[in-house]
């Protein structure tokens, strides 16, 4: 009897595989007596899908496992037909990682996740370097200098938004809103990082949107750019626009909030730089030097 090929036996193998995760799913399901519809409801797929899933003529996707995994109360590595991992390698400790992290997370936020890993592996072309802070740190005169030193692009956020919805950020503000704001900022750092690689000035607010920092911190090297209060204040007074203090009467005092609120975001970034007392040249060439000796193999070059 002459042997199968390497395909037909790979499509067999993934035949059994989907049969056998259709039967896990469906005794997980009736164990913990959930009807198809209730099913369809805690893992935000449809019921349709479930069926066909059960029935092994479906092939979910990783974040299709993991919310059914999460609406049957079980884990990924659970959930998978345990024969079906003496055929596959075993995952490195850093994906299992992920996987232990992503599991315990609602839908949405998995998705989200998903989304901007998948934007990373697909349209990733090297490392941008990205300056976050406070407004008045001096993320736009260091991000020219540094984009000159490294014969790179520089991508100010501000000013594509402003070009991108034909308004000044004062007007985005008052006749939007931050809402608004945060959202087309998402979109136009999405179109940025998948241009050449070079220097980004992020908004000072960009940090609280969980899925443009994300963004940031898989496709750039992201250095704080950090400033006294006394330092940002005068610097913001200097440039005549307080956004987004306005005309608060104790200035100081809600800088402060905001630098507390933000603060916990901003360190996540990979390198810090107090820029109170330095020149934006002194500033520059530091970073410089970090951002050439960091870890990434996939760096600006000069």
């Amino acid at each position: 009897m002459p042997k199968r090929s390497g395909d037909e036996g790979t499509a067999d193998s993934g035949r059994v595989y989907l049969a056998n995760l259709g039967e896990r799913v469906r005794k997980l399901r009736e164990r913990q007596g959930l009807t198809l519809k209730r099913m369809a409801q805690l893992s935000g797929l449809s019921d349709r899908f479930i069926i066909e899933v059960e029935k092994g003529k479906a092939n979910p996707s990783l974040t299709s496992l993991i919310n059914l995994a999460h609406a049957l109360q079980t884990s990924l590595t659970d959930l998978l037909p345990t024969d079906f991992a003496d055929d596959v390698p075993a995952l490195s400790g850093s994906a299992n990682k992920i996987l232990a992290l992503l599991q315990s997370r609602p839908p949405e936020q998995i998705s989200r996740v998903v989304a901007c890993v998948s934007s990373y592996l697909e349209h990733a072309k090297g490392f941008h370097v990205s300056l976050v802070g406070m407004r008045g740190a001096g993320k736009t005169t260091v991000g020219n200098l540094l984009a000159r030193s490294l014969k790179a692009p520089f991508y100010e956020l501000d000013a594509l938004i402003e070009r991108d919805t034909g308004l000044s950020l004062a007007e985005i503000f008052d006749l939007e809103g931050e809402n608004y704001y945060r959202a087309v900022e998402e979109r136009v750092l999405q179109r940025v990082l998948k241009k050449a690689p070079g220097v980004i000035a992020a908004g000072g607010g960009l940090v609280m949107n969980p899925t443009s920092l994300l963004l940031l911190k898989l496709n750039s090297f992201v250095v704080w750019l950090q400033a006294s209060p006394e330092a940002l204040i005068a610097r913001v007074r200097a440039e005549k626009d307080e956004r987004p203090l306005g005309a608060h009467p104790h200035v100081r005092k809600q800088l402060k909030a905001i630098l507390d609120r933000r603060t916990p975001y901003y360190a996540q970034a990979d390198f810090l730089v107090n820029t109170t007392h330095q020149s934006a040249d002194r500033i520059g060439k530091t970073i410089l030097h970090a951002f050439r000796n960091s870890a990434n193999p996939q760096r600006v070059k000069s």
